[in-house]
């Protein structure tokens, strides 16, 4: 079978919707293979965010983490709190941002933190950044591109710093806030890094130099797992689609059951 989550071109949680393009009819009568899509439907017409669903297989397919990490467009965490407990949420843009910055270089990503690591860091635009995203009481929340664009991705392109100064300043925020938001959870923590972010050497070496201070270990595996986590993610998800079990997320997303999801085609 092919699990296809296709691209988010909507996600609003709040408003009782999300929509992914990507039409799995055509997957599948081009493939002549059953296809899987539509994921987070379920969840949110169950009330719940729709959304992170990346703890289902860091539980299942990962052992021996605190935590699961992943610096991608946002970066978003999942996190045991107990024995049997464990929570994720959306903590701040990150890739997009910084590609958003590395596209007016004529690049689109900063190889390696490269620019980020020669550009000075602005405390006014840290803080200001920061401030778009409060650390949530509940700690279910889930952020929207068109939230990212509202917020990060206007302020910075307003601002009349050279793009070095911005990186560098965008990479004191999300790591900043991703410090802030794990340090409340008790305890030493061993955090498997992924996701496109995981390649940015400097961003990595901020993070690792900040978390060391709070007690938080973050680990980059091989590049293999980084590429491809999210494939198996998705193929982890169709799986459970096929065998009719239900995604186990409702303290996750917030939804007030636990539900099947995906459409088959």
């Amino acid at each position: 079978a092919i699990a296809s989550h296709g691209h988010t071109v909507f996600h609003e949680p709040g408003s009782s919707f999300t929509t992914q393009i990507g039409s799995g009819a055509h997957i599948a009568a081009i493939t002549k293979t059953d296809t899987i899509i539509d994921f987070r439907q379920a969840d949110v017409a169950n009330g719940g965010q729709g959304a992170p669903f990346a703890p289902i297989a860091d539980r299942d397919l990962f052992s021996g983490y605190d935590g699961f990490l992943n610096l991608g467009g946002i970066a978003n965490v999942s996190i045991k709190t107990s024995e049997t407990t464990w929570k994720a949420w959306d903590i701040c843009p990150c890739n997009q941002a910084l590609n958003f910055l590395a596209n007016k270089e004529g690049k689109s990503f900063d190889q390696n933190g490269s620019m980020a690591a020669e550009g000075k860091i602005v405390n006014e635009i840290v803080e200001s950044l920061i401030d778009f995203y409060p650390v949530p009481s509940n700690h279910i929340s889930s952020l929207s591109n068109a939230n990212v664009q509202n917020t990060w991705i206007a302020y910075l392109e307003s601002r009349k710093e050279s793009t070095f100064d911005l990186l560098a300043s965008v990479t004191e925020a999300v790591t900043r806030l991703i410090v802030t938001h794990l340090e409340k959870v008790e305890g030493q923590k061993k955090i498997l890094v992924t996701g496109g972010g995981a390649h940015n050497a400097f961003l990595m070496q901020v993070l690792a130099a900040k978390g060391m201070e709070k007690n938080l270990l973050f680990e980059k595996p091989e590049n293999m797992i980084i590429d491809h986590k999210e494939g198996l993610l998705m193929a982890y998800l169709g799986y459970l689609t096929l065998n009719g079990l239900p995604y186990p997320i409702k303290s996750i997303t917030g939804a007030r059951h636990d539900s099947i999801g995906g459409a088959i085609y």
